[in-house]
């Protein structure tokens, strides 16, 4: 009979293959379940489903699984399907504007946890607007502003960076959490809906999204 369960606050799965990855947001971990893919099935919304009653248990026992429904289902990403066009030559105000954000965004996010990075870019509420053609020259300027930003990082800062820099403006984006394993590497990304911002479809596709924030 099979055995209903949600993700736990703060956990998310991925099938990748044969394995089921875990990332932990309050831990700041990943772990794998090796072979898992076939016991658990892992729905958009967070719910998690299996027949086997000790892989109930111990989803249960590691806090990963949870039999609370959540208030609000969680939402899946979109599948990234093509990439933010920009303009090769961004307004110089909007490249001064947009070193400053950066500038900021680099001294907050200094020795934060990824939950504390995920609290701090939320998305704005309401969005003033999500137009490609406003959210193409804002990318194309923080392009164009980063090499003078000290304390460059890998895609987590520069995904922080420039998710609070369009929050900003008004401008919603998803950030997207991936995975893949045999090597297992991680990547994040920002996207509008199928639309992959600042990275390279090619690139983004290579991994299973793990969580959208």
């Amino acid at each position: 009979m099979p055995i209903d369960l949600w993700c736990a606050p703060g956990v998310f799965l991925a099938q990748v293959h044969e394995d089921v990855v875990v990332l932990d947001v309050k831990a700041d971990r990943y772990d794998c379940l090796l072979d898992a893919a076939d016991r658990i099935v892992i729905g958009p919304d967070g719910s998690l489903r299996t027949s086997d009653q000790d892989v109930a248990h111990d989803l249960l026992a590691a806090g990963i699984g949870s039999a609370d429904r959540p208030p609000a289902p969680r939402r899946a990403p979109e599948p990234a399907q093509r990439e933010l066009a920009t303009p090769s030559s961004p307004p110089t105000l909007a490249r001064i504007e947009a070193g400053l954000s950066l500038a900021r965004a680099t001294l907050a996010f200094r020795g934060r946890t990824l939950g504390e990075l995920i609290d701090a870019a939320r998305r704005p509420s309401p969005p003033l607007t999500t137009a490609d053609d406003l959210l193409g020259e804002r990318v194309a300027a923080a392009r164009a502003a980063l090499p003078w930003v000290p304390f460059e990082g890998e895609c987590l800062q520069r995904a922080f960076q420039l998710k609070c820099l369009l929050a900003r403006r008004g401008l919603a984006t998803d950030w997207v959490f991936g995975v893949r394993t045999w090597p297992f590497a991680a990547h994040c990304w920002l996207q509008v809906g199928d639309v992959v911002v600042a990275d390279s479809l090619e690139r983004v596709r290579r991994y299973t999204p793990i969580m959208a924030a």
